[in-house]
């Protein structure tokens, strides 16, 4: 009996090795004209004391907030008080406390919070950008589109590399992933304490039908742009013999609604 069920984890290892992915991609577009790009293609929001940047290159595109600050003193961001807006939902980074003490008794920030607040505050020193991975999508359904509607298209960023990748191009009214997003940041100039409050749209302009090809057999992937990520979907047509559940087919953009994974990793200081 012992042998029979050595056998059938074997043979269950060997099945599930054989699993095969597809890869899609996707290239994300910032909506006000005040978003620029730097030369890593991240999407830029630059005043003259911050300059505020957005990086969704990987799996799944999580999301990273980097902050420059141009100023001779810290800048705080309050990452309770920022956060994305999806379908009209609201989820910030980090759960609101009950008890918000952000202002203190004269007016003023209240930045000894952040000292009891590491997790909801974060300090960045002078001429230092720190970068913050907040959040990620999941459960993307790419592979529900029909074949028929990707195109070649000569104009995508990856035509030049592999011309035999198909894509569609979205404009902001119809494309299927739209990610709202706000950033607090507190600065004191001069004695006095300002809140500035960063608002940025972005959305997804080409969904790319990647098919077998690997994020790291691709050159324009292993650049690292910063308006680049991917998806991938599993086919194990052993699991779904054995009873194996697969997960309902909903829109594009309620998928990406309701499966929002908010996490945060350690910050990431560098010098200017």
């Amino acid at each position: 009996m012992r042998y029979h069920v050595i056998i059938f984890f074997l043979g269950v290892i060997l099945l599930s090795s054989c699993s095969s992915y597809t890869y899609f991609y996707s290239v994300v577009e910032g909506v006000d004209p005040y978003i620029s790009r730097n030369q890593n293609n991240e999407l830029v929001i630059e005043t003259d004391s911050v300059d505020v940047i957005y990086n969704f290159h990987g799996k799944n595109a999580p999301i990273t907030v980097g902050v420059y600050n141009k100023m001779s003193v810290p800048v705080f961001v309050d990452w309770r008080k920022s956060g994305v807006v999806i379908d009209g939902n609201v989820s910030t980074y980090r759960e609101p406390l009950e008890e918000y003490a952000l202002w203190g008794d004269t007016g003023t920030v209240n930045y000894g919070r952040f000292l009891n607040d590491p997790e909801g505050m974060s300090m960045v020193k002078p001429r230092q950008r720190l970068n913050t991975q907040v959040l990620e999508l999941s459960n993307f359904n790419f592979h529900t589109v029909p074949d028929s509607i990707f195109q070649l298209n000569q104009a995508g960023i990856f035509y030049q590399e592999n011309k035999d990748l198909k894509s569609i191009t979205y404009g902001i009214d119809n494309s299927p992933i739209y990610l709202g997003t706000f950033l607090t940041i507190y600065e004191r100039v001069d004695n006095t304490d300002e809140t500035l409050i960063f608002d940025a749209d972005f959305y997804m302009s080409e969904l790319i039908q990647g098919k077998k090809k690997k994020p790291s057999s691709l050159k324009i992937y292993k650049s690292r742009r910063g308006d680049l990520f991917y998806s991938e979907r599993r086919k194990d047509t052993f699991w779904k013999k054995a009873g194996g559940a697969s997960l309902k087919v909903l829109g594009v953009a309620a998928v990406v609604t309701s499966n929002i994974v908010l996490w945060s990793l350690g910050d990431n200081l560098e010098d200017r």
